[in-house]
């Protein structure tokens, strides 16, 4: 599941450093913070000496095109290579234009350094007028690191919410939630007011990491929003009667197709103070892009 949709978007992105881009209040900044619990270096040998020499030169716009024409060995048909690349030209073309996110901070050097990084990484929207009861997304990104498209969808959908994009090397199914608590408390003193208590979100391998950490402890979380994953078996068992949750996942996954994601939905509403979950008609791993009206309306239906 994972390797369609990491191969599709590794190269999505380069790294500008640290960048403040600000609009009537509005603004997306990059947050860092001492950590012992960065992700370990990434190994891709032979591919990753080029992939950093990418991310150094080129403009995330160009350098997915660049990728999105190898489809074949990024395990895609010609055709949903091309179908994607459309896609995800769009929302470049919507960044470019949007005054807040056209110089946006991109963390993919971070996730693909060369060394064990000491400081902790994410990329923050903030809205207009933020405080102690302002609605808090923390989204943990896909297989093959951060993305700006990421945060740049979510703010186009969720305007008013203080959004936090923590990156952790490129995979973050196993990220500790002591991460995630830095990160949180990294967050907070940036914006110099304690925070609502985050719904938790995590797309792809980040679904498999936010499952793990919250069914772990669900106290720090309102929620937990996972989109284009099911339960990994160890959050599965350990899964808390406190939890509430909603699962999004398409049509075509070869887990919905075999009955094992309904087999899921229906032991955890069992088990669950709520739970639901949802399988978007004719989608495949990439809904996000493909069916974002669905996609959004059902994100703002748990989110109310």
């Amino acid at each position: 599941m994972r390797r369609h949709f990491w191969q599709t978007l590794i190269l999505i992105s380069v790294f500008h450093g640290i960048t403040v881009v600000s609009l009537t209040g509005q603004e997306v900044l990059s947050l860092t913070w001492p950590t012992r619990q960065a992700a370990p270096v990434p190994e891709l040998s032979p591919y990753l000496p080029l992939l950093r020499t990418s991310i150094d030169h080129l403009p995330e716009s160009s350098v997915v095109n660049l990728a999105l024409m190898q489809s074949s060995a990024l395990g895609l048909s010609a055709a949903d290579a091309d179908k994607i690349s459309k896609l995800v030209s769009q929302r470049y073309a919507l960044i470019a234009a949007d005054p807040v996110f056209k110089n946006a901070p991109s963390a993919l050097g971070y996730c693909f350094s060369e060394s064990r990084p000491k400081q902790g990484f994410a990329t923050l929207y903030r809205p207009k007028k933020t405080n102690a009861q302002t609605p808090v997304l923390l989204f943990l990104h896909g297989y093959g690191g951060s993305f700006v498209w990421y945060a740049h969808q979510l703010a186009e959908w969720f305007p008013d919410h203080i959004i936090v994009c923590p990156a952790y090397g490129i995979d973050p199914s196993a990220i500790p939630a002591a991460y995630l608590n830095e990160c949180l408390a990294a967050t907070a003193a940036r914006l110099k007011h304690p925070l609502a208590k985050p719904t938790l979100v995590g797309l792809s391998a980040g679904g498999f990491g936010a499952t793990r950490v919250y069914a772990a402890n669900p106290t720090p979380y309102r929620q937990l929003i996972v989109m284009a994953a099911y339960p990994p078996d160890d959050a599965f068992r350990a899964w808390p009667k406190s939890a509430q949750a909603g699962f999004i996942v398409g049509a075509k996954e070869y887990y919905v197709k075999d009955g094992g994601f309904a087999a899921y939905v229906k032991s955890l509403t069992a088990r669950s103070a709520r739970f639901q979950g949802t399988v978007i008609p004719n989608a495949d791993h990439f809904f996000l892009l493909t069916h974002p009206a669905e996609t959004r309306r059902q994100l703002q239906t748990w989110l109310k």
